[in-house]
């Protein structure tokens, strides 16, 4: 980079650019693949990775499902240009769960590294995908907050001035736009709560590429 020596600096670790498919993290010390995934998750607190790195049951294994995820991504990103918010296509997993009403909600591999697309469809005929029914909302543990869908999230995004960032919808009555398109972005191993009206909520796990093998506490009441 210009204005920085060109000399490499000595017992320093140099993480590879993300992702990279030459990569062999076998080889990798223990240290320098915790580093690797702090970068690939933009995480800076190093016991998060280190609790992540556990929950695959040993470093071995953590550093295979990770060179398995990396490529999967380098693959994804060589067929193309990942559009965010885009439907389930061909040899894409999808996972559905109905929630009443004819109506079902499913989520997929965004091709986003962690990030699942999540939308509403038909249950009579899952590929069609529908808008949010208005008597629904999704809340995500443990925040409590309500998820909206990318494109409410462009429609209100403001700068610094309160002007908007995106043009004003005038899809309104166009035929070249799909009025039941939405899409939601959750994070891998979110947990999620489908907040139906006058009806019990279903809760609903998105699925991690990390196993998931918590220890179990030992639990006892103080006297």
């Amino acid at each position: 980079m210009q204005g920085f020596h060109s000399q490499k600096p000595q017992n320093v670790y140099v993480p590879p650019q993300y992702p990279s498919t030459t990569v062999n993290y076998m080889e990798f010390s223990d240290d320098q693949f915790k580093q690797r995934v702090a970068l690939a998750l933009n995480c800076l607190d190093m016991n998060r990775v280190t609790a992540i790195v556990e929950n695959a049951g040993d470093i071995n294994t953590a550093k295979k499902n990770f060179q398995n995820m990396e490529h999967q991504v380098a693959v994804r990103r060589q067929e193309g240009a990942i559009a965010i918010g885009r439907k389930p296509t061909t040899n894409d997993e999808v996972h559905v769960i109905y929630v009443g009403d004819n109506t079902a909600v499913r989520f997929w591999r965004s091709g986003m590294t962690g990030v699942y697309s999540l939308d509403f469809v038909q249950n009579d005929r899952r590929s069609r995908h529908k808008l949010k029914p208005t008597n629904i909302k999704l809340i995500e543990r443990p925040f409590g907050d309500e998820l909206f869908t990318i494109e409410q999230a462009l429609d209100q995004a403001r700068d610094s001035q309160g002007r908007r960032v995106c043009p004003p919808p005038t899809t309104l009555g166009d035929s070249r736009y799909d009025p039941e398109w939405e899409t939601f972005l959750v994070p891998e191993g979110a947990i999620i709560d489908v907040v139906r009206q006058e009806r019990n909520t279903i809760t609903i796990k998105i699925p991690s590429r990390w196993p998931e093998n918590f220890a179990t506490a030992d639990t006892y009441t103080l006297r």
